[in-house]
C-alpha cells in the first residue's frame, strides 16, 4: 500500500491531506501532529483571503483556490464574505505607487481597474454574502478624490487622497474551512496520528520510512 506521510494537521496539512485522500484511493494518507487538528498558527488566523498580488504565479494560483473554498462555501457555508482590502494612501507617490500595484495585479487576471470620479459610480460591498445583485465582486475600484472617498467611508482621514479596494477579498471561517477538509479527508481513509517526525530515511533519493514519536507516551 502507497502512503503519504504529511507533518502537521493545520489547515495547510489537512488541505493537503483531503486532495490526496480523494485523489488517491486506496493511500494511506497520514496526518502528524503532536498537537489537535487545527491549531498552532492555524487557530490565530486573521481569516482573510485575497487574489492581489504582484506575481504571475499567484494570481492564478489564488483564483483557483478562491474558487475551491466558494465551492466549499455554497455547499457547507463557511461565512464566505467579499468585503474585499482597502488601501488607502495620503501622498502622490503612494497613490502611483498603488495604482501600478492595482495595474500589475490586473494584467496577472485580478480583474479590471476601475476609475470613479464620484463616489455613486462606486458599488459597495454587500452586507454578508460574495454577490452585489449582478455578479461576484472583481477587480479594483479606485477613488481619487478624499471627500468622494468619505463618502463611501466616512470614518476615514482627510488626509487620504487615494483609495484602491481590491475586491475579490474579503473574510471567512478558516476553523470551519478546516474543520470540512478534516471531515472530507477522513471520509476518504485520511486519518492523524498524534506524535511528532523524528527522522526520514532517504536513502537512494528516495523517502523509504518515517519515524514518529508518539507524544502519548
Amino acid at each position: 500500500m502507497k502512503r503519504v506521510v504529511i507533518s502537521g494537521a493545520g489547515i495547510a496539512g489537512t488541505s493537503v491531506g483531503m486532495q490526496l485522500a480523494k485523489a488517491l484511493p486506496g493511500c494511506d494518507v497520514v496526518l502528524v501532529d503532536p498537537r489537535p487538528p487545527l491549531t498552532a498558527t492555524s487557530q490565530y488566523s486573521s481569516e482573510c483571503y485575497r487574489n492581489f498580488f504582484m506575481d504571475p504565479g499567484a494570481v492564478p494560483l489564488m483564483e483557483r483556490s478562491i474558487e475551491m473554498m466558494e465551492e466549499i462555501n455554497a455547499k457547507h457555508g463557511i461565512a464566505m464574505n467579499r468585503k474585499g482590502y482597502v488601501f488607502l494612501t495620503g501622498t502622490p507617490e503612494g497613490g502611483t505607487a498603488l495604482l501600478n500595484m492595482a495595474e500589475h495585479a490586473s494584467r496577472y487576471g485580478a480583474g479590471e481597474v476601475r476609475w470613479h470620479q464620484k463616489e455613486q459610480t462606486y458599488v459597495r460591498s454587500p452586507e454578508k454574502g460574495l454577490f452585489d445583485g449582478q455578479g461576484k465582486f472583481d477587480g479594483f475600484d479606485v477613488i481619487c478624490d478624499n471627500k468622494e472617498i468619505r463618502k463611501v467611508f466616512p470614518f476615514v482621514s482627510e488626509e487620504a487622497t487615494c483609495m484602491v479596494h481590491c475586491r475579490k477579498a474579503g473574510w471567512l471561517d478558516a476553523q470551519g474551512l478546516g474543520s470540512y477538509y478534516l471531515a472530507e479527508g477522513r471520509r476518504h481513509g485520511m486519518r492523524k496520528v498524534l506524535g511528532g517526525i523524528t527522522e526520514i530515511d532517504t536513502t537512494g533519493d528516495c523517502v523509504r520510512r518515517v519515524k514518529v514519536h508518539d507524544t502519548r507516551k
